[in-house]
């Protein structure tokens, strides 16, 4: 079921100020009005009487410009201090997120930074016993090159063979830790935004140094690659003489 809409505190039309806006607009147009026809002036007394009705109709639209700002200004008044005093009390609130977001990322990164470390000490653990096996199966040819009887250079030849397979296997490295943080109902997810600073106007290519007060073709470029190489899953690459691009990651939560 949809909200219900919420009605206007005053009904302007029937606004004493706004009636009287009303009738002097009527009033200029009406007088403007036999003037509209598409053909010359008639004579020089026509025209001038045409110039009055114009600057009539321009004082009256002036006119009824006033009268809406004065009837709206109490309005106007009470939606910027509401804002006003809404952003004070939704301060901390943002604050309070960001704060969250930020130890929810640095305890992914430190969780991720610590199984990067458990793979690599799980890596050297597997490279010393591969380098223990290779040396055994060296031993190993090495006697089996100095046996006499056939089954002592048969065993000496499992035990290198053995030895030599233990060498080259490789476990599989432990998978990374989610990437996603989980509550009850709730995820919070690290996500890469690119971001632009111009530092160079000088440098800038000619077809982005007309719009650089607005930069609308620069964040437009940089939107473009983002979406392309995420979509592609290849690195960000874009490069703007006079721009530095530079990625940072913000906690997206929902």
């Amino acid at each position: 079921m949809m909200p219900e809409k919420a009605a206007p505190l005053i009904n302007v039309k029937e606004q004493d100020a706004f009636l009287e806006d009303q009738m002097t607009i009527s009033s200029a147009l009406a007088a403007a009005r036999r003037f509209a026809g598409k053909e010359a002036f008639k004579d020089r007394q026509e025209a001038g009487e045409a110039a009055q009705a114009i600057k009539d109709l321009k004082a009256a639209k002036r006119d009824a410009e006033e009268g809406k700002l004065k009837l709206t200004e109490p309005y106007r008044v009470t939606t910027g201090a509401a804002n006003a005093e809404y952003k004070e009390l939704l301060s901390p609130v943002d604050g309070a997120i960001k704060a969250l977001e930020d130890r929810g990322l640095a305890f992914l990164r430190a969780e991720k930074a610590a199984a990067d470390e458990k793979r690599r000490q799980e890596q050297e653990e597997i490279d010393r016993k591969a380098e223990e096996a290779a040396a055994e199966a060296q031993k190993a040819a090495e006697e089996a090159a100095k046996a006499q009887d056939e089954e002592s250079r048969r065993k000496a030849q499992e035990a290198r063979q053995a030895a030599a397979e233990a060498a080259v296997a490789t476990p599989a490295p432990p998978p990374d830790p989610p990437k996603r943080l989980r509550g009850t109902a709730a995820v919070l997810t690290p996500i890469v935004k690119w971001h632009y600073e111009v530092t160079d106007v000088a440098q800038l290519p000619p077809e982005l140094t007309e719009v650089v007060a607005k930069e609308a073709s620069i964040a437009a470029l940089v939107d473009v690659e983002s979406k392309a190489s995420k979509a592609e899953k290849r690195d960000f690459n874009l490069e703007i003489p006079g721009v530095r691009i530079y990625s940072k990651e913000h906690g997206m939560s929902r």
